[in-house]
């Protein structure tokens, strides 16, 4: 089977001639393998495949192989063993376990994934696009929320702050929040331009903002004006509790800088998920 050829949800098992659907078992590592090539080549904005005839745990497996392997039980916050158990889920293992609904708005939120999809298997957009609308009109019934694309492009590099006269409401998956615990009401979205927080935050990453979140945490990533400029930094105390800006590419970016605590110094928000938690 060719890289791009969809996959049906079947399974080849040839016995005694017979071709059988491969519903109730694990898949074997190569057809894994082939679907996750399928996976990778759906853009952000395209359909994924209909994989309803595969079983949780097989589309849960495919999935997971979009996160690199060190990372996934710091994303999932699980162990190994048990990440393993959940490839099993819904086949005919006896002894087969249930996938936490927390583990797969996990699994969705690191593999920029729709929960729906990874439970039901239901062709449906990876991501949907950006749209503007309404509220009511954005409210879905697979549950994605609409969050406000704040009207002002970020910058992750010298703190350029252009003004975006359309700002909209996006639809936005509800399980990257509520993994993440934000609130709708307080989730914002903005964009990022530049490489002084690379590889954290790349140019042009979505980020979702927390804006309810403004107190400094020693480390955390923010968005937030200085002198007139905005930027997307870690905020820090120094030894003599004066708050610091730092940037993640040290090459780029190696000295931390004060910020103007006198002058007009506002934090909007805690930088939360930007592709996996933050």
């Amino acid at each position: 089977m060719s890289k791009n050829q969809p996959h049906n949800g079947e399974g080849s098992d040839h016995r005694g001639g017979n071709l059988r659907k491969n519903t109730s078992r694990r898949l074997k590592y190569t057809d894994v393998k082939a679907r996750l090539d399928d996976l990778r080549d759906v853009p952000l904005g395209g359909e994924l495949p209909d994989w309803s005839a595969l079983t949780i745990g097989n589309r849960f497996a495919v999935a997971l192989r979009l996160i690199p392997k060190e990372l996934r039980e710091s994303a999932l916050q699980r162990s190994g063993k048990q990440i393993d158990r959940y490839e099993s889920a819904d086949t005919d293992d006896p002894k087969a376990p249930k996938i936490p609904d927390q583990v797969l708005a996990a699994l969705a939120a690191h593999a920029k994934l729709p929960a729906s999809w990874l439970a039901d298997g239901q062709a449906v957009d990876r991501m949907p696009p950006v749209t503007s609308g309404t509220t009511d009109e954005l409210l879905a019934p697979d549950g994605d929320v609409p969050l406000q694309k704040l009207a002002f492009k970020v910058s992750a590099g010298h703190g350029a702050l252009t003004i975006d006269e359309s700002s909209h409401y996006v639809r936005f998956p509800r399980a990257i929040l509520d993994h993440i615990g934000v609130k709708a009401a307080n989730a914002r979205l903005m964009e990022s331009s530049g490489l002084s927080m690379w590889p954290t935050i790349d140019d042009g990453d979505m980020m979702v903002v927390d804006v309810s979140d403004t107190a400094v945490a020693d480390g955390r990533i923010y968005v937030f004006s200085n002198g007139g400029e905005t930027f997307v930094k870690r905020l820090l105390r120094n030894s003599s509790g004066v708050v610091m800006m730092r940037s993640d590419n040290r090459d780029l970016f190696p000295n931390d800088a004060p910020v103007d605590s006198n002058g007009d110094f506002r934090i909007f928000g805690r930088v939360r998920w930007t592709g996996r938690s933050l």
